[in-house]
């Protein structure tokens, strides 16, 4: 689990958002909410990326200083218990 804040002013400049995530090896993926990945018993995505579109997702901190905070949830699944679960995302941010 992860928080991060966007100020009203850097969310009118937004171009894109873009999370990407790859963990080993099934995994659900949770944004505000909103579901975007499922685990999926038998399909590994761990030698890749997936990306999601969080623009729309996006929470802002509003000019009268109410605070909200992006989360975002990850959770982690293997089917060798021997084995550590393994994740790395990154939110890319453009802005115009």
């Amino acid at each position: 689990m992860d928080f991060f804040a966007i100020p009203q002013w850097a969310v009118s400049r937004v171009d894109t958002a873009v999370l990407k995530v790859t963990a080993d090896e099934y995994f659900k993926v949770v944004f505000n909410g909103a579901m975007l990945k499922n685990y999926e018993v038998g399909v590994y995505y761990y030698t890749r990326f997936l990306s999601y579109n969080v623009k729309g997702l996006l929470r802002v901190t509003s000019e009268s200083g109410v605070y909200q905070e992006n989360l975002l949830e990850v959770y982690v699944m293997t089917e060798v218990p021997e084995y550590i679960e393994g994740l790395l995302y990154r939110v890319d941010f453009t802005f115009t």
